[in-house]
């Protein structure tokens, strides 16, 4: 479905049908009539189709009408909306917006159909040099990331691609600190933009001490390829968001490197990850945002005669949306999934979480409350003719919309 622009033609039909015409397309407008196509309208100021010109020689705007036609299909998705531990499917059917969750991450890849990443716990034995294997108090285990390609029923593994048993000295096999040791190895996936999945990973290896002792890095996986890629970003990239900001005395932090997360509107900005230098908070890890990319932009033009000002979306007019903090413009209608502030406290979906609304660049049309989402760190506009048959039928499958 692309978005139509309704220009100044020159007309062949007689100047007393073309008057009905235009009378019945001002009443659609104006409300009094309904529109017969289910049109999204909004009326904006077009600068460039315009080639008349006035008495100074300078070029005179024209309004125009825009259009966007509704999907009337039984099924058309329209976006996936990432957390870390579950996905949100906004889609139309005949025609009514409606949000559906999964549990786990899943990512639309334009050659691969839908996929499923997740994190799935594997046990690391603990053998002597001579293949013996350790009695041990405590399993230790590695999450291993995994993608399971739903159109072609296929597990692919991401990271770590392979797991190798820890070993000891013979003569230490049956001593009480080989029996006490535990390595465990824990992945969290922090975003996912353009086919891009970052994870952080944290080892912690413990001795039987006060404090274990820890370990973490992170991983950027091309999903597609899933080969490791590198960061874009630099560590002095969000040196700006961390002045100031090195922890308390008792856990201070260090500035480790630069990470990629998803902004609003889905872009990737750079990101600080602060890492605790002493054992006692060892394992702790803050991500700092410079301020500006932590929210939305003021001021953002996002169609014509259609923006986002002060966490408003103003149409014409007509102020569609408050409190927005997070926009996810659609790819083929005049619309956008917008995430609001929460307006309470609690709820089932806890303090953090943010209403999801489906909001149509119009004047006639109301945003539509879909349900909630707590922190976002992917988002995806599924562009219409992406996917065939098979790849509608994968998205129903995974989100639960067919037996």
């Amino acid at each position: 479905m692309m978005a139509k622009r309704r220009k100044k033609k020159s007309s062949r039909l007689p100047a007393v049908v073309t008057v009905v015409l235009v009378g019945l397309a001002g009443l659609v407008y104006a409300g009094i009539l309904p529109n017969p196509m289910g049109h999204f309208v909004c009326k904006g100021v077009q600068q460039d189709d315009s080639t008349r010109l006035d008495e100074e020689g300078r070029r005179v705007s024209e309004e125009s009408q825009w259009y966007a036609a509704m999907p009337q299909g039984e099924f058309e998705p329209l976006a996936l909306l990432q957390e870390r531990e579950q996905t949100h499917l906004i889609y139309l059917t005949n025609g009514a917006p409606q949000m559906v969750s999964a549990p786990g991450l899943l990512v639309w890849l334009a050659d691969q159909g839908l996929v499923h990443v997740q994190a799935r716990e594997m046990r690391i034995p603990i053998t002597s040099s001579t293949g013996v294997l350790v009695k041990v108090d405590k399993p230790s285990v590695v999450e291993r990331l995994e993608l399971h390609r739903l159109g072609a029923d296929e597990t692919v593994i991401l990271h770590p691609k392979t797991i190798e048993p820890l070993v000891v000295d013979p003569e230490d096999a049956n001593s009480d600190a080989a029996r006490a040791y535990r390595y465990q190895e824990r992945r969290t996936i922090l975003s996912v933009l353009d086919g891009v999945l970052l994870s952080a990973v944290h080892k912690t290896s413990y001795f039987g001490g006060a404090h274990p002792i820890e370990e973490i890095e992170t991983v950027r996986l091309d999903l597609g390829s899933t080969r490791p890629i590198a960061s874009r970003f630099q560590l002095e990239d969000s040196a700006a968001a961390v002045k100031g900001k090195k922890g308390s005395d008792d856990c201070p932090m260090v500035h480790s490197e630069t990470v990629g997360l998803r902004a609003p509107l889905g872009a990737m900005v750079p990101v600080a990850m602060m890492v605790g230098e002493v054992a006692a908070c060892a394992g702790r890890i803050d991500y700092v945002w410079h301020s500006k990319d932590s929210q939305a932009p003021t001021s953002l033009s996002l169609a014509p005669d259609v923006s986002l000002k002060n966490n408003r979306l103003v149409c014409g007019e007509k102020v569609q949306l408050e409190r927005v903090v997070d926009l996810v413009p659609l790819a083929d209608m005049p619309a956008a999934i917008a995430l609001t502030k929460p307006t309470g406290k609690g709820g089932p979906s806890g303090p953090q979480s943010h209403g999801v609304h489906l909001t149509p660049f119009s004047v006639h049309h109301d945003s539509f409350s879909l349900g909630s989402s707590r922190s976002v760190i992917g988002s995806q506009a599924l562009r219409q003719g992406t996917f065939g048959p098979d790849g509608a039928l994968q998205i129903k499958r995974a989100f639960g919309l067919v037996d």
